[in-house]
């Protein structure tokens, strides 16, 4: 997305300073990125504060200066009239049901900015889940699979690229590839 996998230097915005938001903020920052944060519970903020995160108030969070921009906690955030407000280049986020609507990929995409598919950027969370849950799916496993999930990425985004599509158009299609083929 930006020339390389460097996080160093980026402004990610995280809207969702709960379990999930907290950790990806831990990672994003031990990475090297400048990270701010948003969330309803305005008790959070001092913690924010005190781990270092910079802070915006949860009306802000779409409009605020950022590279990336992270939807963490509620779902239907992106809509018509959300999306004009990201300054963002690349929305990517552990978030159920981020679109209200499908086609709010295209007006995404019309904008220039990449979205990747919450069902995918959450995938690992559904891994540990496994491992926990399920005899003879182990933890190294589960792993694998969190790992593997940049490689999905990347592909959804290359065809996306290589077909003129959207990414959740790209990841339907790999998808349904998937489903018809059991061996893959």
């Amino acid at each position: 997305m930006f020339g390389d996998a460097s996080c160093t230097g980026r402004t990610v915005v995280i809207s969702g300073f709960g379990s999930v938001g907290s950790g990806i903020a831990a990672g994003l920052a031990a990475e090297g990125a400048h990270v701010v944060v948003s969330d309803l519970d305005a008790s959070r903020k001092e913690t924010a504060l005190v781990s270092g995160y910079g802070w915006v108030e949860p009306g802000q969070a779409l409009s605020a200066p950022a590279d990336i921009r992270v939807p963490a906690a509620v779902g239907g955030v992106l809509d018509d009239v959300t999306v004009p407000q990201i300054t963002a280049r690349l929305v990517v986020g552990p978030a159920n049901n981020q679109l209200t609507e499908e086609r709010v990929a295209d007006v995404l995409a019309e904008r220039g900015i990449v979205w990747v598919p919450d069902y995918v950027a959450s995938a690992g969370g559904i891994a540990y889940a496994l491992s926990r849950e399920s005899e003879g799916y182990s933890r190294e496993a589960a792993q694998k699979r969190v790992e593997d999930i940049g490689d999905t990425v990347t592909r959804i985004l290359d065809l996306a690229l290589a077909t003129g599509t959207t990414p959740l158009r790209a990841a339907q299609q790999i998808a349904e590839r998937r489903l018809a083929s059991p061996a893959s």
